[in-house]
């Protein structure tokens, strides 16, 4: 049997990628939070505004609608030209005119879904302004310290610290002599201190590649 430390596979101080000031803060210590779940959210009035103006400027179609008719039209009055050209009816001059006029349709249509092609991309972006300014957990896992509460305005400061418990990392220390026996992948019995009477099966994950010949040891990190 050999003494281990069994801690969180990893602990993430939670800040927000803005500063701003703290329009709420949704987690308590210890609490159990999800993998994108919202922790805390920024004061956002303006970029909620952002965002409905750029959807309000996204959903117009009325401008491709438009123009999408007027380009029907100058379609149909260039083929009833051209039947008036090929019966000498008409001059080369309203032949090239109004085939002129049904490029320039056809452009001033491709140019309305540009721009609300862009319309959209500004919607996408206001969207992702307004993203920013909630702060949601990185991981699955557990809350270990609330630093910040609503009201207070935040820069570079942690909100929240998360431990994420699934898995744990179990830490050991081995002689020397069982250097080389060791590999990743192999398995190990696992008792906590607060509960002798449960075994629990870890699976090495790290094997140090150099001992510390000080102490006549080397590290293992198991995988719980």
């Amino acid at each position: 049997a050999r003494d281990c430390v069994i801690v969180p596979h990893r602990v993430i101080d939670v800040s927000s990628t803005v500063p701003g000031l703290l329009e709420s803060v949704s987690i308590e210590r210890s609490d159990r939070v999800m993998r994108g779940q919202e922790l805390a959210r920024l004061e956002s009035a303006a970029e909620r505004a952002s965002v409905d103006l750029a959807d309000a400027w996204a959903s117009i179609e009325s401008e491709i609608r438009l123009e999408a008719i007027s380009r029907a039209l100058d379609s149909r009055r260039m083929e009833r030209v051209e039947q008036l050209f090929r019966s000498k009816a008409a001059a080369l001059d309203d032949k090239d005119k109004a085939e002129t006029d049904a490029s320039l349709a056809e452009v001033r249509l491709r140019q309305a879904r540009e721009k609300r092609w862009i319309r959209e991309l500004d919607a996408k972006k206001a969207e992702a302004l307004l993203e920013r300014r909630t702060v949601r957990s990185p991981i699955d896992g557990v809350v270990v310290e609330r630093f910040r509460s609503g009201g207070e305005y935040v820069e570079n400061q942690p909100i929240a610290r998360i431990a994420q418990l699934d898995p744990l990392q179990v830490e050991t220390l081995l002689p020397l002599r069982e250097f080389g026996n060791i590999r990743a992948g192999m398995q190990a019995s696992v008792r906590a201190e607060h509960d002798p009477e449960v075994t629990h099966t870890a699976t090495v994950a790290v094997v140090d590649r150099v001992g510390d010949a000080a102490s006549g040891t080397f590290g293992v990190r198991l995988s719980l």
